[in-house]
């Protein structure tokens, strides 16, 4: 009987903490997992520079530079491997300054048993060779293009493994940027997890740098491609007249898109794809300046189910992001503010669509800001009470009083002009 105590306790925990489908991101290594010395002895890792490029097409672009040098006193032939662990390298390079090698593909078993302490088995290798001359220092750079890994639909997962340069000798400092190939990259594509928090620029590239590695340290983040993932959607409508929208507004022809979208709303050919053609519509008029327009759409379809569950939650960070720019535009400080309050409130956020919003506060004068706080300020104490007569929450209860009062009063005053006169008999 005593065995089932444990099984039944964790099945409660389950109850009350239910899986939620955000669960923390884990490091796998499929963006990369680093350059390994697979033989020489006596070379030194002084610096390494990592850059991650998320391309428009759904790839990751990867250029790795580490700084190598030979600390003894004779040449080594030095021969350095890159895994290849469950996905496949295109466009693989590989360099040691001045001069290319050609890299050879080798099943991970030939080369996992060479690296000492190797946590891993991987799957497979690229290798090149190249010598180090006395005190020589090269740079040994590899570049490759990998697919991106998604955790769910529209949902991508960057995941560079660092605890490779545990296994060089040196304590070299290790510098990771992310970049993106497109220049439209909002605050709403990324996601709330991040295993270590970077800075983050005014393009909002990404960068780390770590002094040292004490651990099994990673870069891990997830990072959502709202946009293409509504245009693979609208895509794959077959209706003529949405391709027109869909090829407009990939060109960034906002206004045919709002005249398309127009004769569309018109006569829909579908109820629900109504719904999306207005979220295009209401991102194409705030594109050409009819910001108001914009704002009414979205208070239209705001919160309205579109495109497909996965990306569900992203759709509406899209438009929230869309709405703080109208009310920018249309100066309507007071809503905008109260609008900025929920995201930097709202831990559901990430930390960079947070950041940004506390810069729009900036945008708005204080004065607004002091005077929105002071009416959405709630009182307390004795002002809550005041106030709260006022609008006549305690009206009942104050008739009751009076008439307590009303009947009380005359009694105790009764009483006491009873004992009054009681006295003034016995003081005689």
């Amino acid at each position: 009987m005593k065995k089932w105590i444990p099984i039944a306790i964790a099945l409660i925990l389950i109850i009350l903490n239910p899986i939620t489908s955000r669960a923390e991101i884990h490091p796998t290594g499929w963006t990369g997992h680093g350059m390994y010395l697979v033989q020489g002895e006596n070379i030194q890792l002084d610096q390494v520079d990592i850059g991650i490029t998320l391309n428009n097409d759904q790839t990751s672009s990867i250029d790795m530079e580490y700084v190598l040098v030979n600390k003894s006193k004779n040449t080594v032939q030095v021969t350095l491997g890159v895994p290849e662990h469950e996905v496949e390298f295109k466009n693989f390079y590989s360099w040691v300054s001045p001069y290319e090698y050609r890299s050879t593909k080798v099943k991970g078993d030939t080369i996992n048993s060479q690296i000492p302490n190797l946590k891993r088995e991987y799957t497979h290798w690229r290798i090149f060779s190249t010598p180090f001359k006395e005190g020589e220092e090269r740079i040994a750079r590899v570049s490759y293009n990998v697919d991106n890994h998604y955790l769910s639909e529209g949902r991508t997962l960057i995941s560079f493994l660092l605890d490779h340069i545990r296994t060089w000798e040196g304590n070299p400092k290790v510098n990771v940027s992310v970049f993106f190939d497109s220049n439209e990259v909002k605050v709403y594509n990324f996601g709330k997890e991040f295993s270590i928090q970077p800075q983050v620029d005014d393009k909002l590239n990404l960068r780390w740098t770590l002094d040292r590695i004490d651990g099994e340290e990673s870069i891990d983040f997830d990072y959502f491609s709202v946009d293409y993932e509504i245009i693979k959607f609208l895509k794959a409508q077959k209706s003529s007249r949405i391709q027109r929208i869909v090829t407009a507004y990939e060109r960034k022809d906002y206004t045919e898109v709002v005249d398309l979208g127009k004769e569309y709303i018109k006569n829909p050919e579908n109820d629900q794809l109504q719904k999306e053609i207005y979220f295009i519509m209401a991102d194409a008029y705030l594109q050409v300046g009819q910001p108001e327009e914009s704002l009414v759409i979205y208070q239209l379809i705001e919160s309205e189910s579109m495109f497909y569950q996965g990306i569900q939650d992203k759709v509406q960070d899209f438009i929230i992001f869309n709405r703080v720019n109208g009310y920018l535009e249309t100066e309507d400080y007071k809503t905008l503010y109260r609008l900025l309050a929920t995201i930097i409130d709202n831990d559901n956020y990430s930390f960079i669509f947070q950041d940004w919003a506390k810069k729009q506060v900036d945008r708005i004068p204080r004065e607004i800001v002091d005077q929105v706080i002071q009416e959405d300020r709630v009182p307390e104490g004795f002002e809550k009470i005041l106030l709260d007569i006022q609008e006549g929450k305690y009206n009942t209860s104050i008739l009751v009083i009076f008439g307590i009062l009303f009947v009380v009063l005359p009694i105790l005053h009764s009483i006491r002009k009873k004992k009054r006169d009681k006295k003034f008999l016995f003081r005689k």
